[in-house]
């Protein structure tokens, strides 16, 4: 599952909301990445490289699949075998 606040206001009500659900959440899908220090995408500076605020986004996220999910698929997976 994934959400984004549409606001980047910290008192937010639904950055609340969104807190509030990953904390609920099991452990093994909690992933939180606060996306204030990603800029809007601007064409111009695309050569620079990316921003530290996109580089670090992009390692919080780099592995999308959470171990829960490759065992579930690996047990289907096996009982199709069967």
């Amino acid at each position: 599952m994934l959400g984004f606040a549409g606001s980047l206001r910290k008192r937010s009500i639904n950055r609340l909301l969104l807190r509030a659900t990953v904390e609920l959440a099991p452990s093994s899908m909690r992933k939180m990445f606060d996306l204030t220090a990603v800029p809007l995408y601007n064409g111009d500076v695309e050569g620079e490289g990316d921003p530290p605020g996109v580089r670090n986004c992009a390692r919080a996220f780099s592995n999308p699949v959470p171990p829960w999910a490759t065992d579930l698929l690996e047990y289907k997976l096996k009982d199709k075998r069967r």
